[in-house]
């Protein structure tokens, strides 16, 4: 069944993408469980049910209803805020912070993706002044999300 799962479509974006195996541990001991996961392609991300259906719901119906997603925390911050982007990191096109006179603000900021379908992007508020500022990010089908933080 491994090997079956490993060969399957990896695609986030399409329904075959997705593979359901209920196991529950009653029926199986954590360490079970751990050691089968630990066989699994690198490529291959076990989640818990809640988090596969907001898989499916953000990468299947987003993706039809043209919806960029993407979250921050803390908010507000002093020293880093934390952007997650529901998507791979080369689907980033373009990143832009500005501040409330809409003028571009540059600001040290890193992307590390935390799997196959959820970047992380921090960003370094140190050399920020107090205030409201906003983060937009463009993907690479040119969809655009704009969220509002405050450095405080």
């Amino acid at each position: 069944m491994i090997e079956k799962i490993n060969e399957l479509p990896r695609d986030p974006y399409s329904q075959d993408g997705y593979s359901l195996i209920p196991v529950h541990n009653w029926s199986y001991s954590v360490d079970t469980i751990l050691k089968i996961v630990e066989v699994f392609d690198d490529k291959i991300n076990v989640v818990a049910p809640d988090e596969f259906l907001n898989l499916i719901k953000n990468k299947l119906i987003n993706n039809e209803e043209n919806i960029l997603e993407i979250d921050s925390y803390p908010n507000p911050s002093s020293n880093n805020i934390t952007i997650e982007f529901l998507g791979k990191p080369d689907e980033i096109n373009l990143i832009n912070l500005f501040n409330i006179r809409g003028e571009i603000i540059n600001t040290p900021y890193s992307i590390n993706p935390i799997n196959s379908y959820l970047t992380k992007i921090v960003l370094n508020l140190n050399p920020l002044n107090l205030g409201t500022y906003f983060f937009s990010l463009t993907n690479s089908i040119g969809l655009k999300e704009t969220i509002t933080f405050i450095k405080n």
